[in-house]
């Protein structure tokens, strides 16, 4: 009985109605198109200058940790230095830590002219002859448009874990507009790439040095 009254009332009403059903089911439709999905980048190769220390030099990526904020799938802007704002149709494609590690795995690797940079997972029973280790505090798109990463990361001798280097860095990278989240993400990268140089020339370094 309500279902007859209801589809009368729609008939009643005329043309003009029925088009404005369609046309909010057409806005429904959409608002709900999947979301854009991305990964962070390493640094190109033909952008990298490796030192060869030595190819059979091996660093161990123990962990990059991230702030729990941005322990989500959606990618995160600052608006202010006290609110953050999620974007609703620009995803990370995977888990945004895991990815970090994977990318500061293979920038270390091109950076160091070496194939024996292990990430966690991969490690198995590997003695390296480092170890590093980054607590990232800041990672995302500012108000004023720049990307800022700030991080603190710890060089460690494999053998027996002693420290070698400790750095706290507040690194930026360019301008990027709103809502150009291919190039957000590459900016990410890019700024990303720059933490992996400080930490590659701190590795060079102690390799030089007698131990």
């Amino acid at each position: 009985m309500y279902v007859f009254l209801i589809l009368r009332r729609i008939r009643l009403a005329g043309p003009w109605f029925l088009c404005l059903l369609v046309a909010c089911a057409t806005v429904a439709c959409s608002t709900s198109q999947a979301p854009r999905l991305f990964v962070m980048s390493p640094i190109p190769v033909a952008a990298a200058v490796p030192v060869a220390v030595s190819r059979d030099l091996s660093v161990f990526v123990r962990e990059v940790q991230i702030p729990q904020y941005l322990e989500r799938s959606q990618i995160v802007l600052r608006g202010t230095d006290h609110r953050i704002q999620l974007v609703d149709d620009a995803h990370w494609a995977g888990n945004l830590q895991q990815d970090l590690v994977r990318v500061l795995t293979e920038n270390l690797g091109v950076l160091l002219g070496s194939d024996r940079v292990y990430s966690t997972s991969r490690s198995g029973a590997l003695k390296p002859d480092f170890r590093v280790d980054v607590d990232i505090n800041r990672f995302e798109r500012e108000s004023t448009g720049q990307v800022v990463l700030v991080a603190h990361w710890w060089l460690m001798r494999g053998r027996d874990g002693a420290l070698l280097d400790s750095q706290t860095v507040r690194l930026s990278g360019a301008f990027v507009p709103d809502r150009s989240y291919d190039a957000l993400v590459a900016a990410m990268s890019a700024v990303f790439g720059d933490l992996a140089r400080a930490m590659s020339a701190s590795i060079i370094r102690q390799s030089s040095t007698p131990s």
